[in-house]
């Protein structure tokens, strides 16, 4: 028995792509008639099927059979090989599309190509429209007006990028649209030329909101709203002017991803020479006074030179017991500093 007659049989047997031990032993059994010791000749058949990619197995042996040698996997799956659809390249490209096949160091992927294509129909149909959200162009050009969104990875410009360090082959402006973030949801403090706050989660800046009413340590409540706040650099300069501050805070969950956001926004501001944040210190140590510890949760975020970017020599202690915490993969919520604890306390 060959390998392309073991495969034949398995497949004439089974509807399903996942075959365990007993089953395709089963059948080798029944139908292997050579000389050759029959779970060597096995064994070479599975290592070729695998080799030509038509099954698959772990390559750990953990969990093989090893009741006789050589130990044979427990299962393999069957892969099933896709047709794939042949690429249409539309007639007529459009010169900025052209040029990105002809003149860019970066070839498009599969991927991008679909997508460029489409922009290729668009652009040659409309002329030279206005500038719009990037939603409503999104919606426009592929029938999905989340799409760029997804596709953005250098927000606000940047579009047509599927890993996070090339470089992008589009901008929003070649697609006649810009970035539009969310709005931006704040409170007023009626505290003119007092700091800014910007708090992670919500219930987080329904306490804060109460408790500045009373207190006036505020010139606004920012709701972050998790990682959204990110792109809302520019907004959050428009409202520092209005209100003449000239100190912005930032406060958030002790982990990974809430350190991870301060980061993200600190050099989003910077790049756009903007005011920069520093972190509300005075609420982080209230949580580090605190008895809640939690495990954390994945965060693609990396929190190198987190110390350096927001210490100084004063709050170097603090700024690395907070990164300390999340490194090791734990977590203290904001929420662990309560309206109740903000009115006596602060």
């Amino acid at each position: 028995m060959d390998k392309d007659n073991f495969l034949t049989i398995i497949k004439c047997n089974f509807k399903k792509t996942k075959i365990t031990y007993e089953e395709y032993m089963c059948f080798f059994e029944k139908y292997y008639s050579d000389d050759f010791p029959p779970r060597q000749a096995l064994f070479l058949i599975l290592n070729e099927l695998k080799d030509l990619n038509l099954i698959s197995y772990s390559a750990s042996k953990k969990g093989w059979n090893k009741v006789n040698l050589p130990a044979l996997p427990q299962f393999f799956s069957l892969v099933r090989g896709k047709v794939k659809p042949k690429e249409v390249v539309p007639n007529h490209l459009h010169p900025k599309i052209e040029s990105i096949f002809h003149e860019k160091t970066r070839k498009p992927t599969a991927k991008e190509r679909k997508w460029l294509y489409k922009i290729n129909d668009w652009l040659n149909k409309k002329g030279k429209p206005i500038n719009i959200p990037h939603r409503e162009r999104s919606l426009e050009i592929f029938n999905d007006e989340k799409l760029l969104d997804n596709i953005t990875k250098n927000k606000p410009t940047g579009v047509l990028v599927e890993g996070d360090n090339e470089k992008a082959l589009l901008t929003l402006e070649d697609v006649h649209c810009f970035y539009s973030p969310p709005p931006l949801a704040w409170e007023n403090g009626y505290a003119i030329g007092k700091p800014m706050l910007i708090v992670e989660n919500a219930s987080t800046f329904e306490s804060f909101t109460i408790f500045n009413k009373e207190k006036k340590l505020f010139s606004a409540i920012i709701f972050g709203n998790g990682n959204q706040i990110t792109a809302q650099s520019k907004n959050i300069e428009l409202l520092r002017k209005k209100l003449s501050c000239n100190e912005i805070l930032y406060f958030g969950d002790i982990d990974k991803s809430g350190l991870g956001i301060a980061l993200k926004l600190k050099k989003r501001q910077k790049q756009d020479r903007l005011q920069q944040i520093e972190l509300y210190l005075e609420g982080y140590e209230f949580l580090l006074e605190t008895d809640i510890m939690l495990d954390g949760k994945y965060s693609p975020y990396k929190l190198n030179n987190f110390v350096d970017i927001f210490s100084t020599h004063n709050t170097m202690h603090t700024c690395t017991l907070i990164k300390d915490i999340a490194w090791q993969g734990k977590r203290i919520p904001q929420e662990a500093l309560t309206l109740e604890d903000l009115l006596n306390t602060f």
